[in-house]
């Protein structure tokens, strides 16, 4: 059975722009997860578990805010672009983009000013994060810039400019700068990290907006600009993407911020490490996802389900296989791998083993979350991250004064597993993809009435 699949998959998904998009994604993403693994480990070295802890714990808040200040769009763009760029409506492309940066820029300087407001007015209750913090509000607009960037990029599937800035150019940038300090004889502590960290952003956004400036084909860049009739639809349809991404990033964050905020810079340092080594068994995941994103939105749109099925199967297949041989491979080395860091690292080595399994379970689960999103039912995917989201908080304030780091790996691991369930089942009664289910993936009888509808 696997066997026939695996030529099902050779024929027909390495043929198409989804394996050449992916396969470059991921050389660059190995790229530069072996940069952030390298630099973890100078940092952990040179700076020790609290410092590294405090800059985790700025980056981390940094990254989520980042995720929502785009109001969806930076999502929603990926479905609008690959769909106009297939009709031709280059003046819809062109009006949509504005409305993303508008919105961006809008939100994000917005944002950030209320964060350093909250950070003036709190005084003491933000030691021993207030710098790192304040650091990290301040550059929420050119952080924000980055990802809308990389949602366009991904919409009109500029294959080299979708991964290339944020895994290769800016942690480039992030360990030169880190290594410049360095030779000043300057000690490595968590402020020069995140000032570090949010230059290479700067500079990474300069090289994306020079190459979307070039890279535009001139039917976009000569259409006319005007206010569209669709501008409220297009709200409409990216505001929900907020809440999914913001849900998201809680279920990605919340163990590393809550520890952050109820053990210690030191335990956020040190369990950190555990949660970037394990998160490189999904490269290959997410290398896959950015380019099957638009190719759904695509198929679907084309009423073509059956093929859609077929595309999602085979997607599961290519991720599922290599990454669970990646977490075998982990658990066996993983003691000698933390060790690198320092010994007071190798206690992040059972929380590992245990988020090995909430990695494990999200390559079987293939592109569920892509399938809702890419198809109009971001509504239903948001109440659901929503109702995970705050499961996952509870279940982080319970275990986490009781066991620390493991506590925070079991919740995490629980929250991902409840989530992928919910979401897989949603996605087999939406479009037909059943992923953990021993049942024919096959099209429901109402998907066709309800894409006429």
């Amino acid at each position: 059975m696997i066997g026939v699949e695996l030529k099902t998959f050779k024929a027909k998904f390495s043929s198409n722009n989804v394996a050449k998009g992916a396969s470059f994604t991921l050389i660059v993403r190995v790229y530069g997860a072996i940069l952030a693994y390298l630099t973890q480990l100078y940092l952990a070295r040179a700076m020790g578990a609290e410092q590294l802890g405090i800059f985790v714990f700025a980056w981390t808040w940094l990254s989520f805010i980042t995720f929502l200040t785009p109001l969806g769009f930076n999502l929603s763009l990926v479905r609008f672009l690959a769909s106009f760029s297939a009709k031709l409506q280059w003046t819809d492309a062109k009006a949509v983009i504005r409305l993303g940066y508008k919105a961006t820029l809008i939100t994000s300087i917005s944002i950030a000013i209320l964060g350093l407001c909250f950070l003036w007015v709190t005084g003491d209750l933000t030691q021993p994060y207030k710098i790192a913090l304040a650091i990290a509000f301040f550059s929420i607009p050119v952080v924000a810039l980055v990802n809308l960037q990389a949602g366009i990029a991904r919409g009109f599937n500029w294959i080299y400019q979708v991964g290339t800035p944020i895994f290769a150019i800016r942690p480039s940038l992030f360990l030169l700068m880190i290594l410049y300090i360095s030779t000043l004889n300057y000690p490595i502590h968590s402020t020069w990290a995140i000032s570090s960290m949010c230059i290479a952003c700067l500079l990474t956004w300069l090289f994306q907006y020079w190459r979307y400036r070039r890279s535009l084909n001139s039917e976009i860049s000569n259409a006319k600009h005007y206010k569209s009739r669709n501008t409220r639809q297009w709200v409409l349809a990216s505001l929900p993407m907020v809440l999914v991404v913001s849900f998201e990033q809680l279920l990605a964050n919340t163990d590393i911020v809550m520890l952050g905020m109820l053990d210690s810079p030191e335990a956020t340092g040190i369990y950190n490490i555990a949660v970037r080594i394990v998160g490189i068994a999904l490269l290959i995941f997410y290398s896959v996802s950015m380019f099957a994103a638009p190719r759904i939105a695509e198929l679907y749109s084309q009423d073509k389900i059956s093929e859609l099925i077929e595309f999602s199967r085979n997607m599961r297949l290519a991720v599922a296989l290599p990454t669970i041989t990646g977490l075998i491979i982990l658990a066996l080395i993983g003691v000698p791998l933390l060790k690198m860091f320092g010994l007071e690292f190798t206690n992040a080595y059972h929380p590992l083993l245990i988020l090995c399994f909430a990695i494990g379970a999200r390559a079987l689960a293939g592109p569920v979350d892509n399938l809702l999103t890419m198809t109009g039912q971001q509504n239903a995917l948001a109440r659901v991250l929503g109702v995970v989201a705050l499961v996952n908080i509870l279940i982080n304030s319970v275990l986490i004064p009781l066991y620390g780091m493991i506590g925070a790996a079991c919740a995490t691991t629980i929250s991902v597993l409840i989530e992928l369930t919910w979401v897989s089942i949603l996605a087999g009664r939406h479009i037909g993809f059943w992923p953990w289910l021993l049942i024919p993936n096959i099209e429901p009888s109402h998907v066709s009435a309800n894409r006429k509808s």
